[in-house]
């Protein structure tokens, strides 16, 4: 069974983590409302499954949680996401472009003349 984000217990207005039916294409039948937040630490180990540097991932909390609630509405979620997903796609591009870049010039079978005497 699949979780999905739901109300948590413990604090009015914040999702957590919780087990929610899904359907047979996937998607998951409960949604999150407007009003309500998901938890920062849910956020965190949804977004550490990116395997970005902490650094980077500080970064877009910062961005989407500009006031330091500790949690984030269902827009910055999804914008956090989305840079996320920008990240993973600009290492996946240098990576594809690295080997082209350090390309090494062949040594000279013989040492170069001197021009200056």
């Amino acid at each position: 069974m699949a979780r999905a984000v739901g109300r948590s217990h413990h604090e009015p207005g914040v999702a957590s983590v919780s087990s929610a039916p899904v359907s047979r294409s996937g998607s998951v039948d409960e949604e999150v409302g407007a009003d309500e937040r998901l938890d920062g630490k849910v956020v965190r180990a949804i977004w550490k499954l990116s395997r970005l540097r902490r650094e980077t991932l500080r970064v877009i909390w910062t961005e989407c949680d500009p006031a330091g609630t500790g949690s984030l509405d269902k827009d910055a979620f999804v914008k956090g996401m989305w840079r996320i997903d920008e990240e993973l796609r600009k290492a996946q591009m240098n990576q594809h472009l690295s080997p082209r870049l350090y390309v090494r010039q062949p040594k000279p079978a013989h040492p170069p003349k001197p021009i200056l005497r």
